[in-house]
C-alpha cells in the first residue's frame, strides 16, 4: 500500500455544489447502511454452536465456565478462555432487536475503522468510498460467519487490534513524552489483547503488520536507499521492536498452552495437498463475495424486493461517485492490490491448510467460515485499488468513473437482492424463538413430553443443538423458564430448568 502522498487522510467525498448537496450525499449513505443492514436482524442463534453457547448461558454460570475450560483445553487453544466466553455473550446478546443493534453497529464499527485504517496507510483519502463498498457488497451468509453466527467473535478483537494501530500511527511523529508513551503502552496492550482472543485475530493483527512494513519498504525504496538499509533502519526502530514482542508473546501463549493441554481436536489436522489447499483457500475468499451465490438471483422476487434492491443500487452508485475522487492519490494501486490479495490468502490459509475444511469445501461445497469474513476486508481493497487502475488508464476518467459506478451499483443490487432472499428464510427460524417465547406462560407447553414441545415450539426442527447434548426440548424448557420470569408469568413457570450434560469441542 504504497503512497508518498505526505497529506494526512481523511473521511472524503468529492463535495456537490453546494451544502444541501453534502447533506444529501450523507443522509444517503446513512439511508444505504440502513436498507442493506436492517436484513440482518434475523438470522440468529441458527448455527448448532450459537445455540450451545447460549444453553449454557441459560444453565448458568458454572455451566458457561465448565464450557470455557473444557473447550480450551480441548482444543489447546489458550484464546478460548476469552472467545468462548466472548461468544456466549453474543449468543445472549442476540436475543431481542436492541442487542442486534449492538451487535450490527459494532459490526458497522469495525468497517469503518479498517476504512480508515486502509486510508491512513495508502495515505488517500478513500475512508468514505471504501466503508460504503464494505457494506453495500457484504453478502448475508450465516454459515458459521458473523455478524449472525458468533456475532462477536471477530468483531470486539478486531476493533481492539485496529483501534491499537491507529493510535500508533496518530503517535508516529509525537514528541518523546510521558502522555504519548503512556497512549503507546496502552494500545500495545489493547493490540495483544486483540490477538490473543484467538487465531482468527491473530492473523488478522499480523496482516496489518505485514501491509504495514510491506508499505514502508516500499515507500522508502522510492527515496532511493537500497533495500538492506531500509530493511535495517526498519530493524533497529523502537516500533518495530514493540510489534516483535506483542507477536511473540501471544505465540508463547498459545504455545506453551497447547504444549500443557495437547489438542484433541480433529478440526486441526492438517492436510497439505496442494489441489485441494488452493481451491479451498480460493473458494473460502469468494465465499465472502456474492459470486457464489448469484444463481439465487434467478428466483423470483416481489416488487418491493426489486424496488429496494433498485434503490440501494442507485443510490451506492451515486455515493461512490461522489466519493472515488480519492482513488486518485494511491500511488501504486497495482502494487496495492497484490498486497491486499496476499493478505486475502494470508488470513485465509491457516483453516483452509485442515484436512476439515478440505472436505466441507471440496466434497461437501460448504466453503465460507470466520476467515471468510477476514479476507472479505482485504477483497474489497483489492477492488478499491482495481477502480484506481482503471480510472488511471482510462482516456476519459469522468466516463470511466460513471462506468465504475454503475457496475458496483449494479453488484450492490445483486448483493441486495441475494440478502433479501436468505433474510426471509432467517425469519423463519428467528419466528422459532418469538413463538417460544409467546408460549413460555402457557404452562401445558412446559408440561408436555419433548416431542409435544417440539411440535409446539418448533415442528420443522429449525433449531438444533449438537447430537452428543440434552435434547433440544431442554433447551426450549430453559429458555421459556428465562421468558416466564421476565413476563411475570406464574410463578410455578419460573422454576429451574435441567443443565447440560455435556460440552463439544465446538468448530
Amino acid at each position: 500500500m504504497m503512497n508518498m502522498n505526505r497529506s494526512g487522510p481523511g473521511p472524503h467525498m468529492e463535495p456537490p455544489a453546494n451544502a444541501m448537496g453534502r447533506a444529501v450525499i450523507i443522509g444517503l449513505i446513512a439511508a444505504i447502511v440502513f436498507m442493506s443492514m436492517r436484513l440482518y436482524v434475523y438470522g440468529y442463534r441458527i448455527a448448532a454452536d450459537d445455540v450451545e453457547f447460549f444453553f449454557n448461558y441459560l444453565s448458568g454460570p458454572e455451566a458457561v465456565e465448565a464450557h470455557v475450560r473444557y473447550l480450551a483445553t480441548y482444543q489447546g487453544r489458550v484464546g478460548q478462555l476469552l472467545m468462548a466466553r466472548l461468544n456466549t455473550f453474543g449468543a445472549y446478546l442476540a436475543g431481542g432487536i436492541g442487542g442486534m443493534s449492538v451487535i450490527l453497529l459494532l459490526y458497522l464499527l469495525q468497517f469503518w475503522l479498517f476504512s480508515i485504517y486502509v486510508s491512513k496507510l495508502v495515505r488517500a483519502d478513500i475512508s468514505v468510498l471504501l466503508f460504503i463498498l464494505l457494506v453495500v457488497l457484504h453478502p448475508l451468509a450465516y454459515e458459521h460467519m458473523p455478524p449472525n453466527s458468533y456475532p462477536l467473535q471477530n468483531t470486539v478483537p478486531f476493533i481492539f487490534i485496529i483501534v491499537s494501530r491507529l493510535v500508533f500511527f496518530r503517535l508516529s511523529d509525537a514528541a518523546d513524552t510521558l502522555w504519548p508513551r503512556l497512549l503507546s503502552a496502552l494500545a500495545w496492550m489493547l493490540f495483544v489483547l486483540g490477538m490473543v482472543f484467538g487465531e482468527f485475530s491473530f492473523v488478522f493483527g499480523t496482516a496489518l503488520l505485514l501491509a504495514e512494513y510491506v508499505t514502508r519498504i516500499v515507500r522508502a525504496s522510492r527515496s532511493g536507499d537500497s533495500f538492506e538499509r531500509i530493511v535495517r533502519s526498519l530493524a533497529r526502530a523502537p516500533r518495530f521492536h514493540d510489534d516483535v514482542w506483542a507477536v511473540a508473546l501471544v505465540l508463547v501463549a498459545y504455545v506453551g498452552f497447547g504444549l500443557a493441554h495437547p489438542t484433541q481436536y480433529g478440526g486441526h489436522d492438517v492436510a497439505l495437498d496442494a489441489p485441494r489447499l488452493l481451491e479451498t483457500v480460493a473458494r473460502h475468499i469468494l465465499a465472502g463475495t456474492v459470486l457464489p451465490r448469484i444463481d439465487v438471483l434467478y428466483i423470483p422476487f416481489p416488487w418491493t424486493a426489486y424496488l429496494q434492491a433498485a434503490a440501494v443500487g442507485a443510490g451506492a452508485a451515486v455515493c461512490i461517485y461522489y466519493c472515488s475522487s480519492g482513488l486518485e492519490g494511491i500511488r501504486a494501486p497495482a502494487l496495492t492490490g497484490v498486497l491486499a490479495l496476499v493478505c486475502a490468502v494470508y488470513v485465509t490459509l491457516p483453516l483452509a491448510v485442515t484436512s476439515k475444511q478440505q472436505l466441507w469445501c471440496v466434497e461437501w461445497d460448504l466453503c465460507g467460515y470466520l476467515d471468510t469474513r477476514v479476507s472479505y476486508l482485504w477483497v474489497i481493497v483489492f477492488v478499491v485499488c482495481c477502480m484506481a487502475l482503471v480510472l488511471r488508464a482510462a482516456s476519459g476518467a469522468r466516463l470511466a468513473r460513471i462506468a465504475l459506478c454503475i457496475v458496483l451499483g449494479t453488484a450492490a443490487a445483486a448483493t441486495h437482492l441475494h440478502n433479501w432472499s436468505v433474510s426471509r428464510q432467517m425469519r423463519q427460524s428467528h419466528n422459532v424463538w418469538k413463538r417460544a417465547s409467546m408460549l413460555a406462560c402457557d404452562p401445558a407447553v412446559q408440561a408436555a413430553d419433548n416431542d409435544r414441545l417440539m411440535q409446539l415450539v418448533d415442528p420443522e426442527g429449525r433449531i438444533i443443538l449438537h447430537s452428543w447434548l440434552p435434547p433440544v426440548a431442554d433447551m426450549w424448557r430453559l429458555f421459556m423458564r428465562r421468558e416466564a420470569q421476565g413476563r411475570n408469568c406464574p410463578a410455578s413457570l419460573q422454576g429451574a430448568g435441567p443443565s447440560p450434560t455435556g460440552t463439544h469441542g465446538g468448530k
